[in-house]
């Protein structure tokens, strides 16, 4: 739920994101101020965590934060391409990757059968939880703390649609809780 630009942040315009998020069953909620319930950092190129975060204690894990490039199209199909640093931007990455380990885990359900449907099933529901995507990173994290996408996802053929189809349930078999 956007805020509106002419409403400022404050603990109750978070209170009502946060609570029309829950109300829209909302798997996941990306606050770069969050509670404690998941601390990302972003660490600097050289992989130590950026001076902002302070000590390497106050983070969970780290995603890339330093000069992070995106593109967007603007008027007229002209292409925009910007560096953005911080751990909010890390906070962002991470959502993302929580949200693309739930989409393996609901494609895994989808295509079990028999015996492994109930385990599908079992690991979707705990992955929906912080305890469960803390397992979910936890199987990614280097000892530096930061997530290391490969060690779940490796490398993956996009013109193989049966061997895309087999990554995506080994990737949500291997970071199953």
């Amino acid at each position: 739920m956007p805020r509106p630009r002419n409403e400022p942040s404050n603990p109750k315009s978070a209170a009502k994101a946060i609570n029309h998020a829950i109300d829209s069953q909302a798997d996941i909620i990306s606050m770069s101020w969050s509670p404690s319930i998941i601390r990302l950092g972003g660490p600097k190129q050289t992989g130590q965590i950026m001076d902002q975060v302070g000590s390497p204690n106050n983070v969970d894990y780290t995603c890339p934060g330093d000069g992070v490039s995106t593109e967007r199209w603007g008027p007229g199909e002209i292409r925009e391409t910007h560096s953005l640093t911080g751990s909010s931007v890390a906070t962002a990455l991470a959502a993302g990757l929580a949200a693309l380990i739930l989409y393996c885990a609901q494609v895994r359900l989808a295509l079990s059968e028999g015996e492994e449907r109930p385990t599908a099933s079992a690991s979707l529901g705990k992955l929906r939880t912080p305890e469960g995507m803390r397992t979910a990173f936890d199987t990614m994290r280097n000892e530096d703390r930061y997530l290391a996408v490969w060690k779940a996802f490796g490398k993956t053929d996009p013109f193989s649609s049966s061997r895309v189809r087999d990554d995506v349930v080994r990737v949500a078999t291997t970071l199953s809780p």
